[in-house]
């Protein structure tokens, strides 16, 4: 739970409070925000409840094949 937008924001390296309910992070700015992730992630799926608080991460995991 966060209930301060603009501090769930500046978790997520924003400069303002998010203006998304959902949001994909790529890896790389997701390691930069939470740091080294010790597994094969693709990107970092952000929700976001501004009138709750509430907020969930989930992942895409794997690798891609070309």
């Amino acid at each position: 739970m966060c209930t301060d937008a603009r501090v769930f924001g500046t978790m997520l390296g924003l400069d303002d409070p998010p203006k998304f309910k959902a949001k994909k992070i790529p890896k790389e700015e997701s390691m930069e925000l939470i740091g080294d992730i010790s597994v094969s992630v693709r990107e970092v799926n952000v929700k976001w409840n501004a009138s709750t608080g509430g907020f969930k991460l989930s992942g895409s995991y794997g690798r891609f094949h070309l």
